[in-house]
């Protein structure tokens, strides 16, 4: 169970919207923070500019917000290939993370068999080894 100080929360996001007002930055907040979709919509309300998920199946519950969804973890397998591809078809706003050629050539391949493309990020290793 989740206990959240209501009032403390909204108080922290209304702190962080004014320090973000006017800088032209925007934040877009992690859901595995606290994976909790009413944070995520009280996060959205506050002025968060979508939300990052770390699996296909965050992704696929935070869905049902209709924001702007950006999937963190790299999808290399053709199941989850799929599922991005259903959630990309059902006109979801979902960007993607490829660290790869072939991979970017088989994500474009499955959008295009359902007619649809995606904003795609390329993630780059700058020396730690974790991918790219």
């Amino acid at each position: 169970m989740l206990v959240i100080d209501r009032d403390g929360l909204r108080s922290n996001m209304t702190a962080l919207r004014r320090l973000f007002h006017g800088t032209g930055v925007s934040r877009r907040p992690h859901f595995k923070a606290h994976k909790c979709p009413e944070i995520c919509r009280l996060q959205l309300e506050f002025g968060a500019n979508g939300v990052c998920a770390a699996t296909i199946g965050e992704a696929e519950v935070l869905s049902a917000l209709d924001t702007s969804i950006l999937l963190t973890s790299i999808v290399s397998s053709d199941p989850n290939l799929g599922r991005v591809v259903e959630l990309r078809a059902n006109g979801r706003d979902l960007k993607l993370v490829v660290d790869n050629a072939a991979t970017a050539r088989r994500l474009s391949s499955s959008l295009l068999t359902r007619n649809c493309a995606a904003e795609v990020l390329i993630d780059v290793d700058t020396g730690r080894g974790r991918s790219g």
